[in-house]
């Protein structure tokens, strides 16, 4: 019971910091950025440029989303059971 409780916090969790990631990529990139966030990077019509600064903001902001809600997730675990979520 304990792993799927841990799986499911876990993921909720992760959720949260993805669409936290999203939001606040989409908000960097259109101060610094003269345009709107590429939607299709791979379009001819978006230049090399923006094409791979938008795909280091969201790879990077995914990459920190994921270890937040992580750590979130297991602090919150720890801090609700005073255990190691199962399997760390």
């Amino acid at each position: 019971m304990d792993k799927v409780l841990w799986k499911a916090l876990s993921a909720a969790l992760g959720f949260a910091a993805a669409w936290a990631a999203r939001n606040i990529s989409t908000s960097i990139w259109s101060r610094v950025s003269d345009g709107d966030v590429p939607v299709n990077p791979a379009n001819r019509e978006v230049s090399w440029m923006n094409a791979v600064g938008w795909a280091v903001l969201a790879g990077s902001a995914a990459g920190l989303a994921r270890v937040v809600g992580r750590r979130g997730a297991a602090a919150a675990w720890v801090s609700a059971t005073g255990d190691t979520p199962p399997g760390l």
